[in-house]
């Protein structure tokens, strides 16, 4: 098997906050929603791919302000499933949104092996 040794620019390398939100171990297929479950609706900073908030459609806007003059940019959206995710609990986001009205997740970087 050959190495890639060029990216190639229709499959670009993705980063660590791509995968926010992804399923863990949930098998071949992706689990249902649950019923009369709550959309997750994440939108990240445009200043700061990393920093990432959470509401339920509402505009994040309305609850907070996003950091250093940039502006929360629709991210992606997905039902609520009950099952583990990357760098994300519906469980503890689910109570800040009906608290707060969002949730913040800062990702974190990736450690690499040698550190």
């Amino acid at each position: 098997m050959n190495t890639q040794r060029k990216i190639d620019p229709e499959i670009p390398p993705t980063a660590r906050e791509d995968w926010v939100g992804a399923f863990i171990g949930a098998g071949p297929r992706p689990p249902a929603p649950i019923s009369g479950g709550m959309v997750f609706h994440l939108y990240r900073s445009s200043v700061d791919h990393s920093l990432i908030v959470v509401a339920d459609g509402t505009a994040p806007t309305k609850y907070v302000n996003c950091p250093n003059g940039g502006r929360w940019q629709r991210f992606k959206s997905f039902a609520e499933t009950g099952t583990r995710r990357v760098d994300f609990s519906e469980k503890i986001a689910k109570a800040d949104i009906r608290k707060r009205g969002f949730h913040l997740i800062h990702v974190a970087p990736a450690i690499s092996a040698a550190e």
